[in-house]
């Protein structure tokens, strides 16, 4: 098991089917994602606390797919938040991950390339300089 908390959580990594829990989640939406995200890891990491943010999860799907949901509110949310941002990257960063995560193939690949690109360059410049 690897003590990386970035990488490989040994939360996420100790169960003992082997499979690691983002193996799961990145199959599935948002919400049941988190939610079982939450719960896998609750008795190795956040206890109740994560029982509490699974459930919380799980309502806001099931309000979510109450809704009539047409898509539209997604992208007139992403221009208000887009046009509200103080940092230009960011802001690019936020176009480029809704984008890939509606085109398949390489199209969409290249939209999570140019988030990755953008991410690193805002590491780079947030990290501590030394003197």
């Amino acid at each position: 098991m690897s003590d990386d908390t970035v990488d490989h959580p040994r939360w996420y990594t100790a169960h003992p089917s082997g499979v690691e829990c983002i193996e799961l989640t990145e199959t599935m939406d948002f919400n049941p994602g988190n939610a079982l995200k939450y719960v896998w890891r609750h008795g190795k990491k956040g206890g109740i606390e994560d029982l509490l943010k699974a459930l919380w999860y799980v309502r806001r799907e099931i309000a979510f797919r109450k809704r009539d949901h047409e898509g539209l509110g997604e992208l007139g949310n992403l221009s208000r938040v887009m046009a509200h941002e103080p940092n230009p990257t960011v802001s690019l960063i936020f176009w480029h991950l809704v984008a890939g995560d509606h085109l398949r193939g390489e199209a969409g690949v290249d939209q999570f390339r140019e988030a990755e690109r953008l991410i690193e360059g805002l590491i780079h410049e947030t990290e501590p300089t030394t003197r």
